[in-house]
């Protein structure tokens, strides 16, 4: 596989900016959660304990969350952020290729061939879809000869006409009807 740069990160930005918006709150969700099980209750219980402390009962030293976990915090959701933003590249970057591989073969561009990076996801479909462009480039190479074909014939049977020569011409139009019926895959 070739290797190229990314020239754009947002590629289709209502998917990846769902897909980066989906960890974020996964990961909101889980820090939430830490802070409900783990820190609440240890800071209950601090505060029990400085007030246990205050009536002359012993103390524990228990930490509480502070300024510097909530940095960490926030460098862990960048870099989430970061990672997903990036791993969604890695998704809608091969689908934007497919989609404008596809609109190429729509508009009968068959030479382009599909390339995608090393670590993309779908690299499976780039062959598939290169394949399939030399087979749609092949039939219509086959359309256009039978199509050159049949409009050479029918002026050879209007030059007849013209000749006058009504038998051979209708001779020739029996052989052309009967080879295109073949090529249909109809009876003669």
């Amino acid at each position: 596989m070739t290797s190229f740069r990314r020239r754009k990160f947002l590629v289709d930005v209502p998917f990846q900016l769902r897909f980066v918006a989906f960890r974020i709150i996964l990961m909101l969700i889980l820090s939430l959660s830490l802070w409900i099980f783990v820190f609440y209750p240890l800071q209950i219980e601090v505060i029990g304990d400085l007030q246990n402390a205050s009536r002359g009962l012993p103390e524990t030293n228990l930490p509480i969350p502070n300024l510097d976990v909530m940095i960490g915090i926030a460098v862990i959701f960048l870099l989430i952020g970061l990672m997903a933003l990036f791993e969604s590249h890695r998704i809608a970057g091969p689908i934007y290729r497919v989609e404008k591989k596809i609109r190429g073969l729509m508009e009968g561009n068959f030479s382009d061939r599909m390339v995608l990076r090393r670590f993309d996801n779908f690299t499976d479909l780039a062959p598939l879809l290169n394949e399939l462009s030399e087979k749609m480039a092949l039939s219509a190479r086959a359309e256009q000869f039978v199509r050159e074909t049949l409009t050479n014939k029918l002026k050879e049977i209007e030059a007849l006409c013209q000749r006058g020569s009504a038998s051979e011409a209708s001779a020739k139009l029996n052989a052309l009807r009967n080879a295109v019926r073949q090529i249909l895959g109809e009876k003669a």
